[in-house]
């Protein structure tokens, strides 16, 4: 082995051979034979057929980048045809960015490293497990507290004793957490969260800093006082439909809500809510698509491409822009709503069948019923969603399901379920190489306002949550590009998923996801979401 610049049999255990020449290097010839003193010393030497490296540094290319800092990978410098053998970007796909920033997946090594652990056959009757997995120290140089949440708001809170924290190392102890069954409302949801802080500043974080944590759900809907509400359709304000060849405007009482339906798309194309359009184009990076489309696809993540997923996936890429509409079904069944089905199929995914029905009511809700029925033999499908674009003006985003980082279905036990704000922007990881990022699960309502409290409101089936992402970047743009900053934003893409496949990660070069993780093409996928247009962000009413 040779080193220029550097030697490479550097031993960094050994601090008297340093890693690096300190010097200036003007020439480097190395030959594959002695040279006499005469030919040392000729300074007019070319090189010859006995040269094997022959570098005078006197030739350099410039090239320029549009981002002043970024953080490089192999093949920047020059591609792999050009003689440069190299790895991408596999050098730079771990758990922390090279300037040291934290990436989502973190979280999740974090927990699986947690060395308390609170367990409980029936959390329902308090009783739970505390083990301190620590070697050396007792659980009472932290503190810990808890919290019990309906539909996401804290409605009683306490902390464990000092008592209950006296666990010695690598024992455990049964303790009782003291919260008081609440007036169980039907319908909502109820959490109990521990969290177990440092008590004092650590070499390694300050007081408060979090060292682990666990949720449990509380299942009271057996005890709740009032039953469930079912939604009365003959009370609902009346609607206005009117028709212009394929086009269908249905209007609210009130004249504030606008809802437009393209019969020849099989879609909803507009939703204008007090005079703001709540959904424009969909920009799939060169293709314009209007309103509420399907899609089956997500870009390619770092271990995804080590088992050549954008081959194996590629009917389902476009899948959602090839749908063609076989049929559209008007039904009206009273003054109060109207309801359109549509069939499908999709040519590009050997015509699997895809059917849908929307169902305005006049109460403002659209109700969005999917069906996916994929053609036997294809392969596993990415993502089914529904996926519609936002203005950028609405780019609060509030949600009720797991966070607040991006989480999977096969990485979300670091993640609790809570509700969580953010601007839109957040929920770009920059991974060095763009790429699938910003989804989260087990939600049960995402709403997207602007500055004002107006916007639009996603709400999934009772019992059965769905997944969201809303980024500034589609799919399609996450797929086409070696680096964050050649990325254009654009309005807000958001997807309203049933199930996005998980990421995998055993290894990047070849293990796909765990089949549990999958979405097969081998069985039906049947989904519900409910939109709404909202005028208030406040969380008590995006429970309702």
């Amino acid at each position: 082995a040779v080193g220029i610049g550097a030697d490479v049999t550097y031993d960094a255990q050994n601090p008297n051979v340093p890693g690096t020449f300190k010097g200036l290097i003007d020439s480097v010839h190395i030959y594959n034979r002695a040279l006499s003193a005469e030919e040392i010393a000729d300074t007019t030497r070319t090189a010859d057929e006995s040269a094997v490296v022959w570098l005078d540094f006197e030739e350099t290319t410039e090239k320029t980048y549009e981002a002043e800092t970024f953080s490089s990978f192999g093949g920047d410098w020059q591609d792999i045809p050009e003689g440069n053998p190299n790895n991408k970007n596999f050098c730079a796909n771990g758990l922390v960015s090279p300037d040291r920033t934290v990436q989502p997946e973190l979280v999740e090594v974090k927990k699986g490293y947690e060395e308390i652990a609170l367990t409980s056959e029936n959390a329902k009757s308090g009783k739970f497990v505390l083990e301190n997995r620590k070697l050396f120290t007792n659980l009472n140089e932290f503190d810990a507290t808890w919290n019990l949440t309906e539909n996401g708001v804290v409605i009683q809170s306490g902390s464990l004793s000092a008592e209950d924290l006296n666990v010695e190392p690598l024992a455990k102890k049964t303790i009782s957490i003291a919260y008081s069954q609440p007036e169980v409302k039907a319908n909502a949801d109820y959490f109990l969260n521990v969290s177990f802080k440092l008590k004092e500043d650590a070499p390694y974080a300050k007081a408060g800093h979090e060292i682990a944590h666990e949720q449990f759900a509380l299942d009271f809907s057996k005890d709740a006082k009032v039953a469930p509400t079912s939604v009365d359709v003959a009370s609902m304000p009346d609607l206005k439909v009117s028709e212009e060849g394929l086009l269908t405007t249905i209007t609210n009482q009130s004249g504030d809500l606008v809802v437009t339906f393209d019969r020849a798309l099989g879609t909803v194309t507009g939703i204008n809510y007090k005079g703001k359009d709540l959904i424009v184009d969909n920009d799939h990076g060169s293709i314009k698509t209007p309103g509420i489309m399907p899609n089956f696809y997500r870009a390619g993540t770092d271990s995804d491409l080590g088992y050549y997923y954008q081959f194996m996936t590629s009917k389902w890429r476009y899948a959602g822009l090839s749908k063609k509409v076989v049929k559209v079904e008007t039904v009206k069944d009273s003054t109060k709503q109207i309801s359109f089905k549509v069939s499908s199929t999709l040519p590009v995914a050997d015509n699997s069948a895809y059917e849908q029905v929307f169902t305005v009511y006049g109460s403002g809700d659209i109700k969005i019923e999917t069906t996916l029925n994929p053609t036997q033999g294809l392969p596993i499908i990415p993502e089914i969603s529904n996926m519609l674009t936002m203005p950028r003006e609405f780019a609060n985003v509030s949600w009720f399901g797991r966070g607040p980082d991006e989480n999977y279905i096969d990485r979300q036990w670091g993640y609790p379920v809570g509700v969580y704000s953010k601007d839109v922007k957040e929920f770009y990881t920059d991974f060095i190489k763009p790429q699938e990022t910003g989804n989260h699960t087990d939600v049960r309502w995402v709403a997207l306002t602007n500055n004002d409290g107006l916007g639009l409101l996603a709400k999934a089936e009772l019992g059965t949550p769905m997944e969201f992402n809303a980024l500034l970047y589609t799919p399609e743009q996450l797929s086409n590009y070696n680096h964050s900053f050649y990325l254009q934003e654009g309005d807000i893409t958001l997807r309203l998923t049933n199930r996005q496949m998980g990421l995998g990660g055993d290894n990047s070069w070849g293990a796909m996801p765990f089949e549990k993780y999958q979405n097969l093409a081998d069985k039906q996928y049947k989904y519900t979401v409910t939109l709404k247009p909202i005028s208030s962000n406040e969380v008590s009413g995006l429970n309702q």
